[in-house]
């Protein structure tokens, strides 16, 4: 059986600002409140998910994460208001295209 495996890259300016794997990032921190947990989760370390949230920041208009560094109280990252707007965007951009790819395989003869 052959498929077609769609995916969603949005650029601004040129720019890389939301791919899966940075939106999969995101969904951990939201679930588990802890960058570092969400690294684990992603099997990735936690340098590399630090350099992902300030990829994304670099990218956008705005800042989509408030990073808090570590102290007593802990460290970690936050989605701002636009963040969880660019996120909402990303989320309803997804469902199309999920939808559509499902047509799609459904009408692919090759």
């Amino acid at each position: 059986m052959t498929t077609v495996d769609l995916h969603i890259h949005i650029y601004h300016n040129g720019k890389l600002l939301m791919n899966p794997e940075r939106i999969r990032l995101m969904r951990f921190i939201e679930s588990t409140g802890s960058l570092f947990k969400a690294s684990e989760k992603m099997g990735i370390s936690y340098n590399k998910a630090w350099k992902m949230l300030e990829a994304v920041n670099q990218a956008s208009a705005s800042p989509i994460f408030e990073k808090v560094r570590g102290g007593n109280g802990g460290g970690g990252a936050v989605l701002t208001e636009y963040g969880r707007f660019i996120f909402s965007e990303y989320e309803s951009i997804e469902k199309v295209v999920v939808q559509f790819n499902a047509k799609l395989n459904t009408e692919i003869n090759i």
